[in-house]
């Protein structure tokens, strides 16, 4: 069970960082200059994925209490959850790198 949460963490956290890329982009189109894109992306666009890793984390905490067998899932998200969300404030930061240079 553990493994399979690790799976749908992947794509979870795939989307974040796409939401994130789409958000740039936007940033780009509207003539933003780069630096300044980049920095509302990473102020910005993560209270979207703020809102929802904060609801899918209380909801696997309140389901993990009821669902034994669910447990070692939960507990994979939860975490993985945790940390990949305190990385997302990083990709703009890389982003701003690999666009740079």
């Amino acid at each position: 069970m553990a493994f399979l949460g690790i799976a749908s963490l992947i794509a979870f956290i795939v989307s974040h960082v796409i939401v994130l890329f789409d958000f740039i982009e936007e940033m780009h189109e509207a003539g933003r200059a780069v630096p300044t894109s980049h920095l509302r992306a990473g102020i910005g666009a993560p209270a979207a994925v703020l809102i929802t890793v904060g609801a899918t984390i209380l909801a696997l905490f309140l389901w993990q209490v009821t669902a034994a067998l669910w447990k070692p899932l939960c507990y994979a998200q939860i975490g993985g959850l945790a940390v990949a969300t305190s990385y997302a404030v990083l990709v703009p930061v890389f982003y701003s790198i690999a666009v740079l240079d």
